[in-house]
């Protein structure tokens, strides 16, 4: 055990001597004299080191450490420059503008001038050529677009005078000459007007149905007949099946469609001149709706018996149809469910259900040829046919009633409910109103003209607007006077009215003359109710 600590012993230390030769760092020779001048140590103690050397070492403990110093010299060039000189070699790197504008002015350029300006010589396109980039759907859309946002801007001003709330009060401007003016076209009862029509969509053909949208004041609806040259061939059954039909938002039309027998138009009050939406199909339309729930879909009745719906998202043309039959005169929204119901002149009542519109959920049999159709509470109808008789079918459709009053001679052109207060106009120039069969006003039109619809105002309880085929809008306060109206508006002298509508805040009344609708922003002193009116217009009643 002794001679293995002697002869193992050296070995450790000669291990001990190596790991401190490796972790001791290599110096340069100029450096290692100079350390070695530092750290000479003082004559008196070499021999004491000398003698510390040859006497026996202990071994190092195990919780000794060794301690690494790292030396650095610093070269002669400095490879950190301070800033100011960073800053003269950035400077000289960047070109000098002087000097550019200097080559530029001589008389010869350099090779890459040619490439810095070139030169464009403008084309003239023909009218293929033209019309071939026009029809481009990039460029078709980008005009579009950018094209209706700038009439909306433009149209502000009258957006704002047919929805901002004017107290209708004259603030004594006008001199006589336009007091009277306004007074002979009734344009005192008004707060402003406006038309709206298309050279080209709407040129000859005439408005048949009318509608607000139930989700955006500013939007309204048109349905159109036959252009007056046109003669129904169904072409717009062939034009279903062409994958590349325009967006309905396009104003641009295609070969043919001028002249498609069906026309239904989406007005904004903001742009008087053009539609917002634009929809086809190959049968005239006789009645329209936004549909109640959905705001993209578009409802229409028409001629072929047919109800079809256009989608503002699909283009021009219907998405669904139903099935054929007789032609749909009328077609009114129900509540509670909420659905449709529509009047065919063969003297079919059909309601629908919003979840299946191709074929009705319920169809009634009347007796006799319908001509229009008025929704009262509880999803009660009232009809009128062309023989002057309204027929009354109740909610629970148990049987069908005829109406012994009111009696017309002539054909039933409107008829609208409130309550109990059943309203009908026919050609026999009268307005009655009955309720409970027994009539309790009538009247009869000064001139003699036939009476082309009515509408109770949604809101006042005694206010009402009749329309005639002289061109003019009576509006009557039943709580004010039975005798005479509270004014009558001038909508075209020369042109009868075809249909009146109702905002459904009461503000604004749409009217139908010819190929152009009006839209009329009334008074306030027109639309303002009192309390006791309703109770004033029963006294004026009985």
């Amino acid at each position: 055990f002794a001679l293995f600590l002697k002869t193992s012993a050296p070995a450790a230390r000669t291990e001990e001597v190596e790991e401190s030769r490796i972790s001791q760092p290599i110096v340069p020779e100029t450096e290692q004299i100079i350390l070695e001048e530092l750290t000479a140590p003082d004559q008196d103690n070499v021999t004491a080191l000398t003698q510390a050397e040859s006497a026996p070492q202990a071994p190092l403990p195990r919780d000794q450490a060794v301690e690494v110093f790292e030396f650095g010299t610093q070269t002669l060039e400095e490879d950190f420059p301070c800033e100011e000189e960073e800053e003269d070699r950035v400077d000289a790197t960047k070109p000098d503008e002087n000097d550019g504008d200097k080559s530029n002015s001589g008389d010869e350029s350099g090779p890459n001038d040619e490439d810095k300006f070139l030169t464009f010589e403008a084309k003239l396109l023909s009218k293929e050529e033209k019309q071939e980039e026009v029809e481009k759907k990039p460029f078709s859309s980008f005009l579009n677009t950018t094209s209706k946002k700038m009439e909306r801007i433009l149209g502000e001003p009258v957006l704002a005078d047919l929805l901002v709330n004017f107290v209708g009060e004259n603030d004594g401007s006008d001199d006589d000459l336009k007091s009277k003016q306004r007074l002979a076209d009734g344009s005192n009862y008004l707060s402003a007007r406006q038309v709206f029509e298309h050279e080209k969509w709407t040129a000859g053909r005439t408005v048949t149905d009318m509608d607000w949208s139930p989700f955006h004041r500013e939007l309204m609806l048109s349905s159109y007949d036959l252009p007056d040259s046109s003669i129904s061939s169904g072409g717009g059954l062939l034009s279903a099946i062409n994958p590349d039909a325009p967006p309905s938002s396009s104003l641009a039309p295609r070969s043919g469609e001028l002249q498609s027998d069906g026309l239904t138009l989406v007005w904004n009050l903001a742009m008087p001149q053009r539609p917002e939406h634009i929809f086809t199909c190959g049968s005239p339309v006789s009645a329209a709706r936004f549909h109640p729930t959905e705001s993209p879909l578009v409802i229409g009745g028409c001629q072929s018996g047919q109800l079809v719906i256009w989608d503002v998202r699909a283009g021009r043309l219907p998405v669904q149809r139903s099935g054929q039959g007789y032609p749909l005169c009328a077609m009114q929204v129900t509540e509670k469910p909420v659905g449709l119901a529509t009047a065919s002149t063969d003297g079919k009542v059909s309601f629908w259900s919003l979840a299946n519109l191709r074929d009705p959920a319920e169809t009634i049999k009347v007796q006799g040829n319908l001509s229009c159709l008025a929704v009262a509470d509880a999803n009660a109808v009232f009809c009128g046919d062309e023989s002057g008789i309204l027929i009354h079918i109740p909610a629970k459709r148990k049987h069908v009633k005829k109406l012994a009053n009111p009696k017309h001679f002539g054909m039933v052109t409107g008829v609208s409910v409130k309550k109990k207060f059943v309203l009908s106009t026919g050609v026999d120039w009268t307005v009655k109103l009955t309720k409970n069969e027994k009539i309790k006003w009538s009247v009869v039109s000064n001139s003699y003209d036939y009476m082309c619809d009515v509408q109770w105002s949604p809101v006042h309880s005694s206010l009402l607007a009749t329309a005639s085929s002289t061109g003019v809008v009576a509006l009557w306060n039943l709580a004010n006077s039975t005798e005479e109206p509270v004014g009558e508006i001038v909508v075209e002298s020369d042109v009868g009215l075809n249909k009146i509508r109702w905002s459904a805040d009461g503000k604004r009344l749409l009217a139908a003359a010819g190929e152009r609708v009006h839209v009329f922003s009334l008074a306030d002193d027109v639309i303002r109710q009192k309390e006791d009116d309703e109770d004033r217009m029963l006294t004026q009643l009985t």
